[in-house]
């Protein structure tokens, strides 16, 4: 058996000048300040973080709040039309107060950023409409947008629904061909 080296690390003893020590331990001192600043604004930040993430839901949670708040009129003026419709004599009072009422909220989508999108005999565009039907046309020109079966909205210019349309296409000599 081979003798197994060991190996020992010397320690080595150095000498300071008592102002080298004190620079030493000045250091170190400054060195636990900074760590514990460090540490600190670590801490600090996580709070924040956790404060801000409260508050974003809390924010989310009631954004709907003030636009509810003035739905809520409108709501109980429809109540009160459909009750008025059991004791009504005059359908034509009744019809305008519907209509009052769809004009009230046609006020507040519009007070709201909320415009709707323009579609009859526009030329279809597909950031805007949705083609729910092609009708043969030659009348028009092709792509024009022959009715909106359902209108859509921007807010604040940003598409939130689009137009469902019909849109026209012209006829070839193929689909009148295969016709006959």
């Amino acid at each position: 058996m081979g003798k197994k080296k060991q190996k020992k690390e010397k320690e080595e003893k150095i000498t300071l000048s008592q102002g080298e020590y004190d620079q030493f331990v000045k250091k170190a001192v400054e060195r636990d300040e900074y760590f514990n600043k460090f540490l600190k604004s670590c801490a600090d930040f996580d709070n924040f973080r956790k404060r801000f993430e409260r508050e974003r839901i809390e924010l989310i949670k009631f954004a709907t709040e003030e636009i509810l708040l003035k739905v809520i009129p409108i709501v109980d003026n429809l109540n009160r039309a459909a009750c008025s419709l059991n004791n009504a004599k005059d359908y034509a009072s009744i019809a305008k107060g519907i209509q009052l009422i769809q004009a009230q909220f046609h006020d507040l989508l519009s007070v709201n950023g909320v415009k709707k999108i323009e579609a009859k005999k526009q030329i279809f565009n597909p950031h805007f409409h949705e083609a729910v039907e092609t009708v043969e046309n030659n009348d028009l020109p092709e792509h024009t947008i022959l009715e909106e079966t359902q209108p859509g909205y921007t807010l604040n210019g940003r598409v939130i629904k689009h137009s469902f349309v019909k849109v026209s296409k012209k006829k070839t000599d193929t689909d009148e061909k295969s016709r006959e």
